[in-house]
């Protein structure tokens, strides 16, 4: 099953006023803002009678689309899976993977993170973040090589409130600030050795 391929996540525009990327989420359920639009006093009972069905109809072509995206990423997974041999399965999924399964199944995944309004983190920004002294002043300095894959999305800009105690505040509780994400989901896999 092949599904449309989706257009390559672009940065997004920067707020003017902070100079920081926005997100293009829109906190909204469908739900809520069909009820928003069904429940506008201009309508009559036969037009939201039709709005009605024309939202339904919409919501169903959503899922059966969701369901397929969702059903090709259990099969590109189903021969990555570390588990695999604990679920039996009736399907004779060869024991050997090609060189591109990884590749394909991480394709599949990212489009889904970019519907869902996550955005790529470039390497290089998530390698300054994890040598940067942390607010205990402790320095870690990763072996990045030990990486075939590593990929970071992010969603939801956050301002994180963190308490420290250390030698810098002489032991007393502060309270520091910095720039986060609400959401952050990585995915990598290991070198071989």
């Amino acid at each position: 099953m092949t599904l449309p391929i989706e257009p390559t996540p672009q940065a997004f525009p920067a707020d003017p006023i902070h100079n920081v990327p926005r997100d293009r989420c829109i906190p909204l359920r469908t739900e809520d803002v069909t009820r928003l639009v069904l429940d506008d006093p201009a309508w009559n009972d036969l037009e939201r009678s039709r709005l009605a069905e024309v939202a339904r109809l919409l919501a169903a072509a959503f899922h059966h689309e969701s369901l397929a995206r969702k059903t090709e990423l259990k099969l590109l997974y189903a021969r990555l899976d570390p588990d695999s041999e604990i679920c039996a399965s009736p399907l004779d999924l060869p024991k050997t993977l090609d060189s591109l399964a990884d590749d394909r199944f991480l394709e599949a995944f990212e489009r889904a993170l970019v519907r869902g309004n996550y955005s790529p983190l470039e390497l290089d920004v998530v390698e300054q973040a994890v040598k940067a002294p942390n607010e205990q002043g402790l320095n870690y300095v990763p072996n990045f090589q030990m990486f075939e894959q590593l990929r970071v999305h992010v969603r939801g800009r956050a301002k994180i409130a963190r308490v420290v105690r250390n030698i810098k505040t002489k032991m007393r509780k502060q309270t520091i600030y910095f720039d986060g994400f609400r959401r952050v989901i990585v995915t990598l896999k290991f070198r071989d050795g």
